[in-house]
């Protein structure tokens, strides 16, 4: 019966392989204006956060190159 049912598994697959099939692979890219993403509307700045890292050194939010991403986690 297992076999039977792995070769039912694999049918299942094939056809919906098939069904997907292979269309045109044609494929068009917008001019660069019409893909740039709108920028975000501009707040108020984040207040700065100065973090000891596991390595001992520090974080200074203020002094940053690139985007930080902040993730606060609770357990209750």
């Amino acid at each position: 019966m297992r076999l039977w049912s792995a070769w039912a598994t694999l049918a299942g697959l094939l056809a919906l392989a098939a069904a997907c099939g292979s269309g045109p692979a044609e494929t068009t890219v917008p001019p660069a204006a019409e893909t740039a993403a709108p920028s975000p509307a501009e707040g108020p700045a984040a207040p700065a956060v100065t973090l000891e890292l596991d390595d001992g050194s520090t974080f200074v939010s203020a002094e940053a190159v690139r985007p930080t991403l902040y993730v606060f986690w609770a357990e209750w």
